[in-house]
């Protein structure tokens, strides 16, 4: 009805009796989806489905920023008062469309600007040292078992992945609880270091 395709079309979820196709990624404009498929994962019962938009991506070697308005001088009334006093050209006149949209978008954009300007931030790495190799090792066997489990649909290679996902799940929780732990012991006598470790 809506003219929309879905792009997943193996089963999402696997089980011991049954497979379910459960999870869907729709679409009305298939020509710009350039790969999709399903993830085999161990952290769900559910797989992780994924698609690949076509972009044209530059490589800039630089750091990677993220940009954002602000709206601290942001009020709807400013914004109205902005627009009734601009001037803005009698477009009836413009022979090209093109300029007339182009005359629009940049007096609306500079009054955009002006009130909600854009402002840039550094995006820094969160990797935390609680996440150590052990760990990855950990997750590797999951998934291995998870995939030897969605081939065989056998219940003994399904009872040694389920093992396996308890025990990365108990694995991680109990890494971070010494992490915090120990950094609130590092930290009791320095209030701000203190609270950011509070805070994470």
């Amino acid at each position: 009805m809506f003219g929309l395709d879905q792009m997943i079309c193996s089963p999402t979820r696997i089980s011991l009796d049954k497979s379910s196709l459960l999870d869907h990624i729709l679409t009305n404009s298939k020509s710009i989806i350039s790969q999709q498929g399903i993830i085999k994962l161990g952290l769900s019962d559910h797989d992780l489905i994924f698609c690949t938009r076509k972009v044209k991506y530059v490589k800039t070697y630089t750091h990677n920023t993220l940009y954002s308005r602000s709206y601290k001088k942001y009020t709807k009334e400013k914004f109205i008062d902005k627009l009734r006093n601009a001037n803005f050209p009698d477009y009836s006149l413009f022979d090209n469309v093109d300029k007339a949209y182009e005359s629009f978008i940049n007096l609306f954009s500079n009054i955009i600007n002006d009130i909600a300007p854009i402002k840039e931030k550094s995006i820094k790495g969160t990797s935390k040292s609680w996440f150590n190799n052990e760990v990855v090792q950990c997750i590797d066997k999951r998934e291995k078992l998870k995939q030897t489990f969605s081939k065989s649909k056998l219940k003994q290679d399904y009872e040694k992945f389920k093992d396996q996902r308890n025990l990365v799940q108990k694995l991680i929780k109990n890494k971070k609880r010494n992490y915090i732990t120990n950094k609130l012991k590092e930290n009791i006598k320095k209030p701000k270091e203190l609270w950011k470790t509070l805070k994470s």
